[in-house]
């Protein structure tokens, strides 16, 4: 029943992308502008910030606490670093307007990234009570339990924010 509900869902998500990427090839002339890369630019600075500042306080955790409270494995610590800071870049490109092409619209892009997170949030939803988190030796081992929240969260952090920055543009203008 599992795999059925799998296989499911798989044929769902790819129906869901094709259906989304056949009108992108009429978009294919779009660039960034010089202000959007000096964004993006910023962006990744941040993003570099972002990971350098959390395994700097990891590691200072690990160093006075990892003997007594639970540490993460490389697996866990290498994605929980990648997911903060692509939700950094990814977020601030949005906030500023350098995430889309110049007159690229997007509001179709967002939506299926909203779609795809609120997929991988139910699968880990409907999964917690089977998922277990493996500690083993007081160490945290990486599931797909962990995969499937951390990418609900980095498209839907991106996807809320679009929508949040265009709520904000129209009370502005």
């Amino acid at each position: 029943m599992k795999s059925t509900f799998t296989f499911l869902l798989f044929c769902i998500v790819l129906a869901v992308c094709l259906l989304f990427s056949l009108p992108i090839k009429k978009y294919t002339n779009y660039h960034y502008d010089e202000r959007q890369e000096i964004i993006r630019g910023k962006a990744n600075k941040y993003a570099n910030y972002t990971l350098i500042i959390f395994l700097a306080v990891y590691f200072i955790y690990d160093l006075f606490f990892g003997d007594k409270f639970i540490t993460l494995s490389a697996s866990v610590l290498a994605f929980t670093g990648i997911l903060l800071s692509v939700c950094i870049f990814l977020i601030y490109s949005v906030w500023n307007s350098a995430f889309l092409q110049v007159n690229q619209h997007g509001t179709g892009i967002f939506v299926l990234y909203g779609f795809i997170a609120l997929l991988n949030i139910g699968v880990f939803i409907l999964n917690y009570k089977n998922t277990t988190f493996p500690i083993e030796n007081g160490v945290l081992q990486f599931t797909n339990s962990l995969s499937q929240l951390f990418c609900g969260i980095i498209f839907g952090s991106v996807s809320i924010t679009y929508f949040i920055k265009r709520i904000t543009d129209k009370m502005e203008g």
